[in-house]
């Protein structure tokens, strides 16, 4: 398995913000002007394939999370 990118380890820690039902998600512009990430759910959808088929640890600041 590889590493996560910046952009990932953000979408983790905003994925509790976000509707199950991505056909209806609005998400905020900074993914695409400040990450250049054009499909934010395209993205977390990515994210549920790889973080529950596998542990992934992810150090955010002052915490340690670990994601199954």
């Amino acid at each position: 398995m590889r590493g996560l990118y910046p952009h990932e380890i953000l979408m983790l820690e905003y994925a509790h913000t976000y509707s199950t039902d991505l056909s209806h998600q609005h998400f905020q512009g900074f993914w695409y002007y400040e990450y250049s990430v054009e499909h934010p759910g395209d993205v977390l959808k990515s994210l549920e394939k790889k973080v529950l088929s596998s542990p992934v640890t992810c150090v955010l600041p002052s915490r340690i999370r670990q994601y199954r």
